[in-house]
């Protein structure tokens, strides 16, 4: 019998790599002092989990400006009571696209180091354009084949993930995320599952770069078609 893993990471990306980034000097509830020494005084204990969470377009003004409509037991207002702030953030990438940016938070280096500056850029040695998440030597799972050809094989830098299981092999790494490219250039190669949504189909896909076979989870989520509900729903905020 396997031992439990001691250390869990999961990916949770969505769309384009904004995380409230500062792009002008707002007021926003920063985490008491006595807040932050007793996380910093956490570090020694290993965490059991790790969730890095990636949400399209959260730059910190809309942040700001959708905090007096957080419910207070919600997760928005606990990054805001007990988080930390970053008011000196930038990019040192051109093109703040998604791809470039989920390379980026999951290697921690430049587009210029690991490779992917935008989402498709032109390849002179192809002679036509090539996507960031392009990868020929990718096969489909028979019951997925909207899988074919995705992959990591654009990635020139190690990810976190592969860190994290280079020092950790009993490690789990998974990811999650609505494009095929931010699920699969947060983790590179390394993830035990990367998983990401089919827009024609609707299916949540992943294909040989993670699997020899479809998860039960996944295929028993396709079978129950959970996100047809959201069609036609409206999005309106609590207050």
């Amino acid at each position: 019998m396997k031992s439990a893993p001691r250390f869990r990471i999961v990916l949770l990306t969505t769309f384009v790599c904004a995380v409230a980034c500062a792009v002008r000097p707002h007021e926003v509830p920063r985490a008491p002092a006595a807040s932050i020494a007793q996380a910093t005084a956490k570090v020694a204990a290993p965490p059991k989990l790790l969730v890095s969470c990636t949400i399209d377009q959260l730059a910190q003004w809309v942040f700001d400006d959708a905090a007096p409509f957080f419910a207070a037991d919600g997760g928005f207002a606990r990054l805001a009571r007990d988080g930390v702030t970053f008011r000196a953030c930038a990019y040192v990438h051109a093109c703040t696209e998604t791809g470039p940016g989920h390379a980026t938070i999951g290697t921690g280096a430049p587009a210029a180091v690991h490779g992917i500056v935008r989402n498709q850029w032109w390849a002179s040695e192809l002679g036509a354009k090539l996507y960031c998440a392009a990868d020929p030597s990718v096969a489909a799972l028979p019951a997925l084949p909207e899988g074919a050809g995705l992959g990591p094989a654009q990635l020139r830098a190690p990810t976190f993930a592969a860190a994290l299981k280079a020092a950790v092999p009993e490690a789990r790494v998974a990811s999650v995320s609505w494009k095929d490219r931010s699920a699969i250039l947060t983790v590179g190669a390394a993830a035990d599952t990367a998983a990401w949504f089919d827009a024609k189909t609707g299916n949540l896909v992943t294909n040989t770069a993670y699997a020899d076979a479809v998860p039960a989870w996944l295929a028993t989520f396709n079978e129950r078609r959970a996100i047809d509900s959201f069609f036609a729903a409206n999005w309106d905020r609590t207050g």
